[in-house]
């Protein structure tokens, strides 16, 4: 039976000696006296010889049952080592509360804006969700001013410049010397996006026709609509391909100029971003049709 496994006399003294010089290790969450003793129960190699080979289920009411046999002084030096772990980790609490918070970085311009433009359109729009609501802003700061947004800016590098002083004075508080952890400097202008690439002749088409065909087939899958996009392209005159060609070409040799200004402006092109494997197979494919 289960009690035929548990804990003799002779085996509680040694687990009771191990539990007094082999103190269970620090932690931050609070063990229970019953928990204490399951660890060092796993931890005694004459009791797990005893329940080896037996299903998990088992060999914890194996544990439960000799917790049940031990002698009332036993209980007690457990529960004991409880109570002091309880108040250690209340100790610890209460350091960590007296020390200063970490400051905060400050929110981004457009945080800055949604920030504000929040309130009031809530009270514009009751009845829109959250989602709703940052759709709206986001069209507000997209459609804002050039100098509504030079105004967000400013106020972020001035809330930047009072983090890192706040930064600097909790270090040298909180942190010893040699850890002072440095703050990232705000970049003093940041870089634009370079120029987009033009669009090719097949693009071209499929922008003019897609709209139509969506409207006409509203069931149809990606798939389906350029299957039917290729089949259209491939049914054009020469003529009608030389026409978007040429646009093609115009909008490349915009590019090419608006390339070389941005380079000599900020100088090399970003490394380029991974392909996606499906559009990546798309313009092949449609490259391969012309």
């Amino acid at each position: 039976s289960l009690y035929a496994l548990s804990l003799s006399s002779r085996a509680f003294a040694r687990v009771s000696s191990v539990a007094r010089v082999r103190k269970v290790e620090p932690t931050t969450k609070r063990l229970s006296g019953y928990n204490i003793f399951q660890k060092v129960c796993y931890r005694d190699p004459v009791f797990m010889r005893k329940i080896e080979g037996l299903p998990a289920a088992e060999q914890v009411r194996a544990i439960a049952d000799s917790w049940k046999q031990l002698p009332p002084e036993d209980h007690a030096d457990f529960l004991e080592q409880s109570r002091r772990m309880k108040k250690d980790a209340c100790k610890e609490k209460d350091d960590c509360e007296d020390k200063t918070p970490q400051p905060k970085k400050p929110l981004p311009t457009y945080l800055l804006f949604s920030q504000g433009a929040f309130p009031e359109l809530k009270k514009e729009y009751p009845n829109f969700n959250a989602s709703a609501l940052a759709k709206k802003s986001a069209k507000q700061w997209r459609s804002s001013s050039a100098m509504i947004r030079r105004g967000y800016r400013d106020l972020y590098e001035q809330q930047w410049k009072q983090y890192e002083q706040k930064v600097r004075e909790w270090t040298s508080g909180v942190l010893p010397k040699g850890e002072v952890e440095e703050v990232a400097r705000f970049p003093e202008e940041t870089k634009p996006l370079p120029p987009k690439r033009p669009l090719s002749s097949f693009v071209l088409f499929q922008c003019k026709i897609r709209p139509g065909l969506c409207k006409e087939h509203p069931g149809w899958t990606f798939v389906a609509l350029a299957k039917e996009i290729l089949k259209e392209w491939r049914s054009l005159s020469e003529e009608t391909r030389q026409e978007y060609t040429g646009q093609s070409e115009l909008l490349r040799a915009e590019y090419e100029k608006e390339v070389e200004e941005w380079i000599s402006k900020h100088g090399p092109l970003p490394a380029k971003r991974r392909k996606n494997k499906k559009m990546t197979e798309f313009r092949a494919a449609s490259r391969s049709v012309w």
